[in-house]
């Protein structure tokens, strides 16, 4: 039944129809309290809304059902960068990574914070990161060029 409900959620957030997305993730929620996968794309279509506190809270509750997933870290951490809470998102990243040394997403986005804190060089070996598991990364590359820039301008 929780799986159903899931599925509806999800159908709903595809079609950005995100109260009725919000609306069954919590149906789901009571039909499956540990269900870590509501949780999580509750937060997602939280973020998408700009609600970011309750975005991060339901992360961390995907966090304490799964701690072992490091994409769960990463998104807490978009939120906390969307928010402007750049030390927690770097947290979060970093956290990701120690679960999956290789998860590139959290060593750009991790770049990406480091950057917006104006800490040039560490954001340039983020993206060096990223790009050694990427190669294809254009974004990562691109914000690396943009960074070496500003390093040479400070």
């Amino acid at each position: 039944m929780a799986q159903a409900v899931l599925y509806e959620a999800g159908v709903h957030r595809s079609k950005g129809e995100f109260d009725q997305a919000i609306a069954a993730f919590s149906r789901a929620l009571e039909l499956d309290p540990n269900s870590f996968s509501a949780y999580n794309n509750r937060g997602l279509t939280f973020l998408e809304l700009g609600a970011y506190d309750d975005a991060i809270a339901d992360f961390g509750e995907a966090i304490r059902r799964q701690p072992d997933r490091a994409f769960l870290y990463t998104n807490r951490a978009n939120a906390y960068q969307k928010k402007g809470d750049l030390e927690s998102a770097i947290l979060d990243y970093t956290q990701a990574l120690e679960i999956d040394s290789k998860y590139a997403p959290a060593y750009f986005n991790r770049g990406n914070c480091f950057f917006q804190a104006e800490m040039f060089q560490k954001a340039i070996d983020d993206y060096d990161r990223a790009l050694k598991l990427n190669k294809k990364y254009k974004e990562a590359a691109n914000n690396k060029r943009l960074a070496e820039e500003k390093l040479k301008g400070h």
